[in-house]
Parts: C-alpha cells; structure tokens; sequence
C-alpha cells in the first residue's frame, strides 16, 4: 500500500512541479552528479567574471535525538517506503527566504549554499544573512544543522588570502581549502588536483583486489576480471566526472594510468605492451573518450531538465576571459564543434557513403569541390 501512495505522490509533486529544482534527492532522472557540475559551472563563471565565490556545505538532520524511549513527534520514520519523498515535502522550503543572489543545490540533506561577488566582504555579508535565514528555518521546524561540520570555502584565483567570518548559531564556521560535496572533492581553483589523487588512491585500492585474483597458473579467467573493473574499479574512476572531466591533461593521465594497469592485469602482459593493443584486446574504451561522452551526456540533459537552474545556462553563451576550457558548458561547446567538423570532414570525402545510410535526404547536392577533395 505504501508503494502505491508513493508512486502516487511522487507523481502529484513532479506533475504539478511543488519540488524545488535545486532538490535532486530521490528523484528520477537527477543524480548527485548533476550537483557537483552546477556547482562547478557557476564557480568557473565568476572566475570569468572576476569575481569570488564563497560556498558553504551543511546537512540537515530531522529528529537528531538517538533515545529509544524518546516519542517521535517530528520528522519522518526511518526505513519506510514514504520516508525519503515526505522528507523531500519536509525541508522543500528550506531555501524559500534565502537573500538574492545566493544559489543553492540539495541532495535530500546535503546542502551547499554559495554566492558569487567581486569583493569578498559583500560575499560574506550576503552569506552571513543566508545562514541567520537557514537557522531560523531548522528552529521552526525542528531541524538540526551540524554546525561543528558545516564549513565554508572561498573559490578565487587571487593570491590574498580572503578573510571571511561567518557564524552559524553561537558557532563560528571554520574554513576548509578542499571541501567534499557528495563525494567530490574541490579545491579553491577548481584544479581538481586533490580529487583526482584521492580518486586514483581508492581505485587502486580496489586495483590490488584484482591481482590478488590473477595468475599465470590459476585464478579469474579474462572476462571475470574485465567484470571486476568494469562493476568495482572503472565506477570510482569516473563519478563525478561531469564535473572534474575538464581537469588539466597530466590529472587525467593519473587515472588512465590505473585502467592501463588493469588491461595489463586482465591480459597477463607485460610493461611494453602498447596501450591500444590491450585496449583492443580487452575491449576497454579509453578513460579519455568515456570522459567526452559523460561531458556530451550531462550537457544533453541539462538542457532537458525543465526548470532546472542549469538549464538557461547550457543555452547562454560561454565566457571565454580567462583561457581555462574548465567548464562544462565550454566543454561541451568544444566537443560538439569538433564532432561537426569531423562530420564535415566525413560528408565531403565519402558522399556516396553518406547518401546511402538510412534516413539520409535523397536530395542532397554535393558540389564538384566536395568530390575532388
């Protein structure tokens, strides 16, 4: 019964859009990716615009008492089917009186609070108005906010030291330099350095697993190991990748490195074995195409998330000041330019080809130039 009425109201809330946009909680066709990428954009766009960026990140916490004897009068029931979208209908005005200009992103609890301006002191004003409005929301209505972990960051390419003081109830916040926000971790210029070595860390962790596994006598054949990375190894590499996939070239060969070592694990080869050679062998697309089409991919859906902040941003044109190409929307501009290029390029040399696949126009007129190049 209780999935029904779950089915039902998820249904209601999506139908007649009562969920806020920036809630991506345990809802179909958002993920925590879509998060840390709009978090992302919109930090690389002030460093385009010259401006600082000052983030907070905070989890809510309902009916945060642990006594068995205590009667439950707040909150949702923990383990029931209804819980995760009553707890979406819960805090979903968590956000209503926040001050302009500050832009927010929420994963069921987690939350991450920032604003974007060119002098540091009115970043902090306008965030210190935000969290006096978030601790009157969580009084009301008896909702807890570990003030003790909620840190703040500041995003600046300049080398001052930018001093803030922010305070949440009677306590200060402290600063973090490289704060992790669903399992992705930033830092201050948005070099996705720390990321990518805590990511390339955990997967050889689990790198170690498969040759524990492997032999030349005995052990996982072939395909049992190609299932081991692709299920436990290649997933770790590439979360959050819509986000930090635009990180500079010597970070990315850190983490095909690691998808390297495990073709060369699968195969039993040795060191001098040509990488596309065990690419070929093992099937195994290269990290760095995987990467382009998860970049395509989150850009796709952006513009297809009706309501979505990131939506009208993804048809806006990118802010090319600073020569970084580390956002996902000048990413994604450079990709689909390349693909229509070499499209072009395809279209003049095989023509025949191309007037031959199914669904092509039958009318199309191809000049003598086309045909001599």
């Amino acid at each position: 019964m209780e999935r029904l009425i779950n089915s039902r109201l998820v249904w209601h809330l999506e139908k007649r859009n009562i969920l806020i946009p920036e809630q991506a909680g345990f809802r179909h066709h958002r993920s925590t990716e879509n998060q840390v990428a709009y978090i992302a954009q919109h930090i690389e766009d002030g460093f385009q615009d010259k401006r600082h960026t000052l983030a907070v990140t905070a989890r809510a916490q309902v009916n945060g008492a642990h006594s068995r004897q205590k009667t439950l009068r707040e909150g949702v029931p923990q383990g029931g089917v209804l819980s995760p979208t009553l707890f979406l209908i819960y805090v979903n005005d968590i956000i209503a009186e926040l001050p302009r200009k500050i832009h927010s992103a929420l994963y069921a609890d987690d939350m991450a609070l920032w604003c974007s301006e060119e002098y540091i002191t009115t970043d902090n004003y306008r965030m210190q108005q935000a969290l006096e409005v978030l601790e009157s929301w969580t009084k009301k209505w008896s909702v807890k906010v570990n003030s003790t972990k909620t840190t703040y960051t500041v995003f600046s390419l300049s080398p001052k030291e930018q001093k803030v003081t922010l305070r949440l109830g009677n306590q200060t916040l402290n600063a973090e330099d490289n704060p992790t926000y669903l399992g992705v971790t930033f830092d201050k210029r948005l070099t996705w350095k720390q990321h990518t070595q805590r990511t390339e860390s955990r997967a050889k962790a689990r790198l170690a697993l498969m040759k524990k596994l492997a032999s030349t006598t005995w052990g996982a054949d072939a395909s049992t190991l190609r299932r081991l990375y692709t299920g436990r190894v290649r997933p770790v590499l590439e979360y959050g990748m819509a986000a930090w996939g635009t990180t500079a070239k010597t970070n990315m060969d850190k983490m095909s490195n690691v998808q390297n070592q495990a073709a060369r694990i699968i195969t039993g080869s040795m060191r001098s074995t040509p990488i596309q050679e065990l690419e070929t062998i093992t099937g195994l697309q290269p990290l760095l195409d995987r990467c382009h089409e998860r970049l395509l991919t989150q850009a796709a859906k952006f513009k297809r998330l009706s309501g979505h902040p990131m939506e009208k941003r993804m048809y806006q044109p990118t802010r090319g000041r600073l020569i970084r190409g580390k956002t996902l929307s000048t990413k994604a501009d450079a990709l689909n330019k390349d693909t229509e290029t070499s499209s072009n390029k395809t279209s003049k040399r095989f023509p025949s080809v191309l007037r031959s696949l199914p669904g092509a126009k039958k009318d199309i007129s191809l000049s003598k130039a086309a045909y001599q190049e």
